[in-house]
């Protein structure tokens, strides 16, 4: 979908059958976080999060396209109900793409919490689509994950 400057975003939502706080320690811890980030069949070998407004963030991913790193910084942090990040990979060429992702967290019920997640600003359609795709995978592990920790 375009924004208003007819640049591209990525807008997602999904339901996870655990609570609010439960949801956003996954997003925010990193023994949590390894578990789960990143799309299926990729193992995350480094986490790094200094969660609070102006803290960094940088993720190690393991794929069978080999190492890729993605890293950021914090811009908000309001416990349990939203969190807003940059969002850049490591060693891109040419011209890197920065993003801006805002995860939001609704409490549906004492087990049930639905995000809405925003990446915007991105450079191109393609790019777009293949963060969705990246994002909608790591849902699904999250979603395979919660219910073991």
């Amino acid at each position: 979908m375009n924004d208003e400057s007819g640049k591209e975003q990525l807008d997602l939502s999904h339901t996870f059958a655990a609570s609010m706080s439960t949801v956003y320690r996954a997003w925010t811890d990193p023994a949590m976080l390894r578990h789960w980030w990143g799309p299926l069949g990729c193992e995350l070998t480094k986490c790094e999060v200094d969660l609070r407004p102006g803290g960094q963030w940088r993720y190690g991913i393991k794929t069978e396209g080999g190492d890729r790193e993605v890293f950021g910084e914090y811009i908000s942090v309001d416990p349990e109900k939203m969190l807003v990040f940059s969002w850049q990979w490591a060693h891109e060429e040419g011209h890197p793409e920065k993003t801006i992702v805002t995860v939001k967290f609704h409490a549906e019920s004492e087990c049930s919490t639905r995000i809405t997640l925003r990446q915007e600003t991105f450079q191109s359609t393609e790019s777009c689509q293949q963060h969705g795709l990246g994002w909608r995978s790591s849902f699904e592990s999250l979603s395979q994950y919660l219910p073991l920790s």
